[in-house]
């Protein structure tokens, strides 16, 4: 659990498809993380290469179901910052629809299919005070 800009981010280590990660990010009082600007960004990409989280590839709540209007799940708003790798987003082969932190990509966003099993970051506005929110999170893990 890391705090940033008010909000509380968990780099969730336990891969699903980009669906399901929203559903599990919805059901911790979260949602799938909306990278808002370059400073958010780089924290996240820090928080990753600084090995405080696992280095393995993680889904963002960027989706473009609308080939080519990219959206963040969280609220519908049209993603305006980006940090595409070179050549992204390239819709392969027509299947791809959904964004994340690439591990093979220096972290930088790739495309990627919605059923490939990644890890993913939740983020909740949970202000400097994550401790609901990591409550929360211990009890889904553990199952209690």
């Amino acid at each position: 659990m890391e705090d940033f800009k008010d909000c509380c981010y968990f780099f969730a280590t336990d891969k699903k498809p980009w669906h399901e990660a929203e559903v599990q990010c919805r059901n911790l009082g979260g949602y799938l993380t909306q990278v808002t600007d370059y400073t958010e960004n780089s924290w996240i990409v820090s928080m990753i290469t600084s090995k405080k989280v696992n280095q393995q590839d993680y889904l963002i709540g960027a989706t473009d179901f609308k080939e080519g209007d990219w959206r963040w799940v969280n609220d519908l708003s049209k993603v305006q910052f980006t940090s595409w790798d070179s050549g992204q987003p390239d819709n392969h082969q027509g299947k791809e629809d959904c964004a994340h932190f690439g591990q093979t990509h220096n972290y930088k966003w790739n495309e990627h299919e919605c059923s490939n099993i990644l890890g993913y970051i939740c983020e909740s506005p949970q202000g400097f005070n994550c401790l609901p929110y990591s409550r929360l999170l211990k009890r889904a893990v553990s199952g209690k």
